[in-house]
């Protein structure tokens, strides 16, 4: 599995909220979208969820450019 950013923010010192797209072995995509907070100083608490592609851009049209990118540049590698 290969990952790239479709947004990262960081708050705090490692308090942070993601979206991933991830290219699977077999050539899929899928979406992780959560958050990741500190619990102790070598342990982190996260939640989030997988979806499918399709999921994900069906209720977040905005990001539709970034996501078309980073596949084009999936597909350049």
């Amino acid at each position: 599995m290969k990952t790239k950013q479709i947004f990262y923010k960081v708050r705090g010192h490692d308090d942070e909220t993601y979206i991933f797209l991830d290219r699977l072995d077999d050539g899929t995509y899928q979406v992780r979208q959560g958050t990741s907070k500190p619990v102790s100083h070598f342990k982190w608490e996260e939640n989030s969820t997988t979806m499918s592609l399709d999921d994900f851009l069906a209720h977040n049209e905005s990001d539709r450019p970034r996501v078309e990118e980073l596949i084009a540049e999936f597909e350049t590698e």
